[in-house]
């Protein structure tokens, strides 16, 4: 998994644009869920599809639809995140929420 980009605020939530590879591009996010530090609370929030199948007229998401992603796929954005973190460190939160 590659990061193309990384977008937010640490003390509130960060958004993550990342290529699987085989044409498979995914946003997830972490977030204190309004806690002030990670060790209180954090949220991961993950992308279950590549894209998105409904065509609503108001999102391009539908432009980019490949597939639902596997559940290995959807494991590389918490691994991403925990590992960025340190692994001993990311989970010592007292509530952390997937």
């Amino acid at each position: 998994m590659e990061i193309l980009e990384k977008r937010g605020d640490k003390n509130i939530a960060t958004a993550y644009l990342a290529d699987l590879g085989e044409n498979k591009y995914v946003e997830f996010v972490e977030s204190l869920g309004g806690a002030r530090t990670r060790d209180e609370k954090w949220v991961v929030i993950l992308s279950s599809l590549s894209g998105c199948p409904l065509n609503c007229r108001f999102c391009d998401a539908n432009l980019f639809y490949k597939a639902s992603l596997s559940k290995e796929e959807m494991m590389m954005q918490v691994d991403y995140l925990v590992d960025k973190h340190g692994s001993e460190d990311a989970l010592n939160s007292n509530k952390f929420k997937v």
